[in-house]
This record gives C-alpha cells, structure tokens and sequence, in this order.
C-alpha cells in the first residue's frame, strides 16, 4: 500500500461476484499514485481481468469507492481510459505460425506507420517474434518498467508495494547482480509466487478429495 503523493487510483473495501456465482475479489484496498506504473501478477482464475475491468469502468460495483482520476470509472469514464484485455488471444489468428510483422500488415497496423512504429517501440516487441512460440521474453525490461508491483492470490491482495520496497526482490536482484544473471529476478520472484500457489491449490484439492471419500466411506 503507497499514500505517498495524490492517488490516482482509489479502491477501499472492494468485493465483487459475479451474477449467481461466487465471489472472485475479496476486500481489495489499493491507493496509487500520479506516475506510478502498477505490474498486476497472479496466477489463472484470481480475479486479475475482473479488477481491471472494473478500474476500466465495465462493470458496476456497489457499496465500495472505487475511484480513477477522481471519478467512478463506471458512471463517469475518465478521458484516457482504456482496457486492453485478453480476448484477443483466443482468435486463432494470433495462434498461427506468423511473423508479427505479417498480423500488423493483414490487421491494417501499415497504413499508419509513425503510431505503429511507436508503439512497437513502447512495448518492446521484436517484429520478427513469431505468434505461435511460446513467449520466453515477457518479463525483458519490465523489472525497470514498473514503480509498482501487486500480487493478487485468490481474489486477495497478497502484495501491493513500490518494488524498491518489496525486500524479496531487493535481495534477489542483490544476488543476480553477484552472480550475473541473465534472468529477470522479478521473473524468479513472480514464478515462486505462482508455484507456491499452485501446491496450495493441488494440496486442497487433494484435501477435498479425501475429505469427500471419507465422508462416503462413512456413509456406507
């Protein structure tokens, strides 16, 4: 959590569930400021894109303040706005054997090349990268993007900090610099997060299942 400065983004006692389901944000309380560039990690399923489409004004929340600019992003869309989710990833097209320059030219991105160049630029992206390979390179540079960095766990901020402060990385940055590293020590520290919460998830689910079989053993 970071008070410093004016907060740009302002979310107090945030719990969402969708329609006839259960609940997937739970209490989320988050302040950020002007400037500041926020890394949202999480594994599958824990609310990620529901957060952020909620920030982005697509869904209505009730009883909480959830403020960006100083306004409700849903009855009152600040200028600027924008949601790039991941729907796109499931047209095919994006899953084929391509080069990145050939998606841009068949997606028309070539008739406005000074704002397509750009925002290669801004991302960082190879043209020559090939849509159907797994990406190895999504954490390139990010470490010195990001101000910012807030890990969500089951629909739980587990970690909302300014990363010089988070101390896990501090250390293994420390270490990568000793033994020169090529990977990314966010990428390590964000990769231990999702394997201890993927034994969690195995480890209660198996739980589940034992609990359910004693149950009917005891049943018969």
């Amino acid at each position: 959590m970071t008070d410093s400065g004016a907060s740009v983004i302002e979310v107090t006692g945030l719990n969402y569930a969708y329609k006839g389901g259960m609940p997937v944000l739970f209490d989320v309380n988050m302040k950020m400021p002007k400037g500041a560039r926020c890394l949202l990690v999480g594994a599958n399923g824990t609310g990620k894109s529901t957060l952020l489409r909620i920030l982005a004004g697509k869904k209505l929340v009730h009883s909480t303040k959830c403020e960006v600019l100083g306004h409700d992003p849903f009855q009152s869309t600040p200028n600027g706005l924008t949601y790039l989710g991941s729907e796109w990833a499931n047209n095919p097209i994006t899953r084929q054997d391509m080069r990145v320059t050939q998606l841009i030219r068949s997606s028309g991105g070539n008739e406005h090349r000074e704002r397509r160049d750009r925002l290669l630029d801004i991302l960082d992206i190879n043209p020559n990268w090939r849509m159907h390979e797994y990406a190895t390179h999504i954490f390139d540079g990010i470490g010195d993007w990001c101000t910012h960095l807030c890990h969500l766990s089951n629909g739980h901020v587990r970690l909302l900090k300014p990363v010089d402060d988070i101390e896990e990385l501090v250390v293994l940055r420390a270490e990568h610099r000793n033994a020169g590293y090529g990977e990314s020590a966010l990428l390590r520290l964000v990769e231990q997060w999702l394997r201890e919460e993927f034994e969690q998830r195995k480890k209660a689910r198996w739980t589940k299942i034992i609990d359910e079989d004693q149950r009917n053993l005891y049943l018969t």
